[in-house]
């Protein structure tokens, strides 16, 4: 067998790597980058005008080759350079779609978790213990029910004065209460909220309120001392007014002054158990 020359071995790997690329390498497409265009004036002009620059494109393939119908999507396709990179920042409309959505997203998982609670307590009240009241014809808008949603500024003060006392626990729990309830009697008044969200945002009240009221008893217990006087007092009030808030003063304005009296009475009563158990824990 003839040995070929290394000349000629050299020849045949170059010939075989050509045949190779041209049947399996395609040719990718050429872009045009930068490609501007200086406009010169017009001889009815003034000398001095100054020339006029088109802004850079970019295409997609040889604009110059191929057929009519690839000369036409090249031109469609044509971007500006500054639309293709540009990084424009978030509208202030699409930052709150954002937010707005992350916080649905939130409040669909918590009411996921709560909701079968939820349906219990309904069904062991028969329905009666998530059934509100009805404030037609005042809404989150209307001066009553604006005064009606500062009355949960009561819990957030209360709880504040215990937070920077000492009372981290009791204080921030009231502080919670003031959150919720502002949520729940936002709902009521909103004429758009539905009714499973009015009933959600009551019992998520609920859970707070009563949480509040057993750590407040708790404390009483613990500490083997009633509140003052006074505590004794608009504990009673509070109870009296949200009962009337239950019977006789259950819908529109009477509700709304009443239920309110509850919020100011329940959050000076919460913060005098407070401060009676940092004496005691102090003593």
């Amino acid at each position: 067998m003839t040995r070929l020359s290394k000349r000629k071995r050299m020849l045949v790997a170059l010939g075989m790597a050509a045949t190779l690329a041209n049947a399996f390498v395609v040719t990718p497409p050429k872009v045009k980058v930068f490609s501007s265009k200086i406009g010169t004036p017009s001889s009815a002009s003034s000398c001095k005008t100054r020339p006029v620059i088109e802004p850079l494109y970019f295409f997609g393939g040889d604009k110059n080759k191929g057929s009519v119908s690839e000369k036409a999507s090249a031109d469609d396709a044509a971007q500006s350079f500054e639309d293709f990179l540009s990084l424009r920042p978030p509208t202030t409309a699409q930052l709150k779609d954002l937010a707005a959505g992350r916080l649905s997203v939130i409040a669909t998982t918590a009411e996921d978790v709560i909701r079968p609670a939820a349906d219990a307590l309904d069904d062991l009240t028969g329905g009666y213990a998530l059934t509100y009241a009805d404030l037609d014809p005042e809404t989150q808008e209307t001066p009553v029910g604006q005064a009606f949603l500062a009355s949960n500024i009561a819990y957030a003060a209360a709880g504040l004065a215990l937070s920077l006392q000492g009372d981290m626990f009791l204080g921030l729990l009231t502080e919670i209460c003031s959150v919720a309830s502002f949520v729940y009697h936002y709902t009521q008044l909103d004429k758009a909220s539905k009714n499973d969200t009015v009933r959600f945002a009551l019992f998520v009240d609920y859970v707070f309120a009563f949480t509040s009221i057993f750590v407040g008893l708790g404390y009483i217990l613990l500490d083997g001392q009633i509140p003052p006087m006074e505590g004794l007092i608009s504990a009673a009030f509070a109870i009296s007014f949200f009962m009337l808030g239950l019977t006789i003063c259950a819908e529109g304005i009477a509700y709304v002054v009443v239920h309110s009296l509850w919020h100011v009475f329940s959050a000076y009563c919460a913060y005098l158990i407070g401060n009676t158990h940092l004496m005691n824990t102090m003593s």
